[in-house]
């Protein structure tokens, strides 16, 4: 290379990095080489909740209508809500959804049709677990309280069921709640109920429950829900315990009432049956361009955990190996990753064309240093290929002092722009607190080695 233009293309890489960016390596799957990317983050993280007392288990959606989210949370055993535009800024002051005591695991989805979030969550009535849902107005009601519906008893039953993920069909009034089913106290099922969401109600849709993963004598735990934008289907994916180890399974769920028929598309099956030891933590989303899901999870290879992928397609066929990706190898502990698409849950809204990009967080505990971090990687799906990019460290914690828990990613229609949500544990003061970091997708592209 000339030795101007090498002093010149040097000059540009060290001021990018003057101006913040964040230089991102990448691993062609076929072995094509290594680049570097360059995406933005935003300055400073987002305190979206930090009183002196417990606030977990944060959960997002995004407002395509009016391009803004609300994250929900449990504060000490009530659901909060707190309302935040597309640029961080949060929008007024929180405001309470469900009753007083005994409320967890909050899951929130977006309905355009009505204009509305929908909010599912746990209740403990003294004893009994029942899984509730209301209908948040999608921007703030300036009069009145912030909910176009009462609160919607779910399920109401002596048994009790818990930890509710949603989705919502974009396309008509309907959600898919799925949830665990305690069937004994040792073994739980997979279920589901339909609702529709009206202008002021929510109601059952359809049957009012149905059986995803039965009770077997083995326990499925952890449900997770995502719509397929094109694919006429929810994924629906689960922690199936068997002697005390983990494997993910998935089943394909219509996204419409099918009256008499069975609601199941696609029969339960193990996502990848190949890896032997505990597959935990399980998240998912949606590509249109692909037509294709991306599941990540927790992956136990006793020494270590690391984060591994898989795509399914979208409405049929099966898993090829080709499709199993690792997503870290590092001796460190990598665990707890939540997947989101860069354009939200609806990519292909209002005819707009969507990057097959997704972003990927994950918690990674260092021995050196003694720290947590909470690290970004992202994934570009091709037809025959994937790439994988290393989007850095958000946020780091000395492990004396704090604890890095769970965390949450939401894209956003229109604009390529992500937000990734996270639960810190304050050690000294003993209570945990959520907070944001917007991401925006890459600007650029240069090589990494200047020859």
């Amino acid at each position: 290379m000339n030795k101007n233009i090498r002093n010149l293309a040097i000059a540009l890489f060290l001021a990018a990095l003057m101006v913040g960016a964040v230089f991102i390596s990448t691993v062609d799957a076929r072995g094509a080489g290594i680049v570097v990317k360059k995406s933005i983050l935003d300055p400073q993280p987002i305190a979206v909740a930090d009183l002196l007392v417990n606030e977990e288990a944060p959960e997002a959606a995004h407002n395509i209508l009016d391009d803004e989210f609300l994250v929900v949370y449990e504060r000490q055993g009530v659901i909060i809500g707190q309302r935040m535009s597309s640029s961080g800024e949060l929008l007024y002051d929180p405001f309470s959804i469900s009753d007083s005591g005994g409320n967890e695991h909050p899951s929130v989805a977006f309905n355009p049709l009505t204009q509305s979030y929908v909010v599912a969550w746990e209740d403990d009535e003294g004893g009994q677990v029942d899984i509730w849902a209301i209908s948040v107005a999608g921007t703030h009601q300036s009069v009145g309280d912030q909910f176009f519906s009462t609160p919607y008893a779910v399920t109401n039953s002596t048994t009790d069921q818990t930890r509710p993920s949603i989705a919502c069909n974009m396309t008509d009034s309907s959600c898919l709640i799925v949830y665990e089913y305690h069937q004994t106290s040792s073994f739980y099922e997979i279920h589901a109920a339909r609702v529709s969401v009206g202008a002021t109600t929510i109601s059952s849709d359809g049957a009012m429950f149905f059986l995803i993963a039965f009770n077997d004598f083995i326990s499925h735990e952890d449900p997770d829900v995502v719509w397929g934008d094109d694919e006429g289907n929810y994924l629906v994916t689960w922690v199936r315990e068997d002697g005390g180890i983990g494997a993910i399974w998935y089943a394909r769920i219509y996204d419409t009432d099918q009256g008499l028929s069975s609601e199941i598309m696609t029969s339960p099956a193990a996502l990848w049956p190949g890896l032997s030891n505990d597959q935990l933590n399980q998240d998912a989303a949606y590509d249109p361009s692909q037509g294709e899901y991306l599941v990540v999870f927790e992956y136990d290879a006793i020494s270590n955990k690391d984060i591994w992928g898989v795509r399914v397609p979208g409405s049929s066929g099966s898993i090829a190996v080709s499709d199993l990706m690792q997503i870290t190898t590092s001796s460190d502990f990598e665990v707890r990753p939540s997947v989101a698409h860069f354009n939200g849950v609806f990519p292909t809204y209002d005819g707009a064309s969507a990057v097959p990009k997704f972003m990927i967080a994950y918690m990674t505990y260092q021995s050196v240093g003694n720290e947590y971090r909470l690290t970004l990687r992202s994934v570009v799906l091709e037809e025959s290929a994937w790439y994988l990019y290393d989007e850095g460290v958000s946020e780091s914690y000395d492990a004396a002092d704090a604890y890095l828990r769970d965390s949450f990613l939401v894209g956003s229609w229109g604009n390529e722009r992500v937000y990734v949500f996270w639960e810190v544990k304050n050690i000294l003061q003993n209570h945990y607190d959520i907070y944001a970091l917007g991401l925006n997708s890459e600007l650029a592209f240069l090589p990494l080695i200047i020859k």
